[in-house]
């Protein structure tokens, strides 16, 4: 139904075969029935090596990931003339995995949140919580 918020509380009713009070006791067995219980889907909870690795797992991490890597070798063959050239030369592979290693643990957080929230809406008290999903 398109614009049911303009159409009066009759017209919604009857267009959703329902009374003003909501879904008789039949129509809610029959619902059940046909289409299950109202719950979200549940998955296995991962490990938390599984949800580190699973970040990854993207073709820019991985890119990235590489990139520190040679600069990491080339800093470590290239030749320095003094100890801070050596220090500085290893800054650079290690704000890269600095950034990658934020980047993971930001992730699996917001898996984490995700996951709490899903839980929560399986409770008894659904109307109580609000799922906000950011992507």
């Amino acid at each position: 139904m398109e614009n049911a918020h303009a159409k009066s509380a009759e017209e919604v009713c009857r267009f959703f075969k329902v009374g003003p009070d909501g879904l008789t006791e039949e129509q809610v067995a029959a619902n059940f029935e046909k289409y299950g219980p109202n719950e979200l889907p549940v998955e296995v909870s991962k490990k938390l090596w599984e949800l580190v690795l699973e970040q990854f797992d993207d073709l820019l991490v991985k890119i990235l990931l590489l990139a520190a890597i040679v600069s990491f070798v080339l800093a470590l063959f290239e030749e320095h003339d003094d100890q801070t050239d050596a220090v500085t030369a290893f800054v650079e592979p290690f704000v890269i995995l600095l950034i990658l290693i934020a980047n993971a643990v930001v992730g699996v957080w917001q898996v984490s949140m995700c996951s709490i929230s899903v839980e929560k809406c399986n409770q008894k008290h659904m109307f109580e919580y609000l799922l906000v999903s950011f992507r």
